[in-house]
Order: structure tokens, then sequence, then C-alpha cells
């Protein structure tokens, strides 16, 4: 817990890393299919990726915006890494070899929502101990 107050504290490290997940995002995006043509469709891989790098992305943007008092800033880190995910598959439509893929959205946004309930079960956890 303490290193999830420190992200808060130094937000703008937080920042950054947002910033080298998306771009990460958008580089993996731009790639064509990166799976085996035998194995198309909703892999573990492929679930354990856009599950993990929304989770990411969405924890460390409540870490820049929220820092653990700015409540209101919730929503609106779920909105910004929700049309992040709308955008990135929107982008694959253009990507040879790449689909959007309604699966892949749903995935992103199970990682958002449990990153955003560990973020609220984290902040209610850190107002008992004051």
């Amino acid at each position: 817990m303490r290193l999830m107050r420190w992200f808060e504290k130094n937000w703008d490290v937080s920042l950054v890393i947002v910033v080298g997940i998306l771009v990460i995002i958008f580089t993996l995006s731009s790639f064509g299919e990166l799976s085996p043509p035998h194995k198309k469709g909703l892999g573990i891989y492929s679930i354990i990726y856009h599950f993990s790098a929304f989770f990411f992305l969405n924890l460390f943007l409540l870490f820049t915006l929220v820092r653990g008092n700015k409540h209101d800033f919730i929503v609106v880190a779920i909105i910004i890494s929700m049309t992040y995910g709308v955008f990135d598959e929107i982008y694959q439509l253009f990507v040879p070899e790449r689909v959007c893929d309604i699966f892949d959205f749903m995935v992103d946004n199970a990682g958002i929502c449990f990153s955003s309930i560990f973020y609220m079960l984290f902040m209610s956890g850190e107002k008992g101990k004051i």
C-alpha cells in the first residue's frame, strides 16, 4: 500500500507510466496479426494482454488524476481508459491482418473495472487508517 501512496504523491511519475503504456498499446496494435493462424480468436495470451494493459493503464491514470482525494476524477479516468480502448479497436480496422474485436474491448473494460475497484478498495482502506 505504501507503493500505491508513493505513486499518488509522485503523480508525474505515474503520468510518464501512463504515456508509456499508451505508446506500448498503440505500438502493439500497429503490428499485423500477432498470433499464429491456427490460434486466431481470443486466446489466453490475448486475454491476459488486454486485461493487464488496461488494468495498469487505468490504475496509473487513477494515481495521476485522483491522487487520493479528487474522487470525481475516478469516473474521468474510467472514461479516458474506455475511450482509448474504443480508439484502439477502431485503429486496428486500418492495420493489415488486424480486426476490430468487441471481445477485446470487453476484456479491456474488465481490466478497467477491476483496477477501479482495486483502487477504490485501496482508498477506503487508507481512510480507515487515518
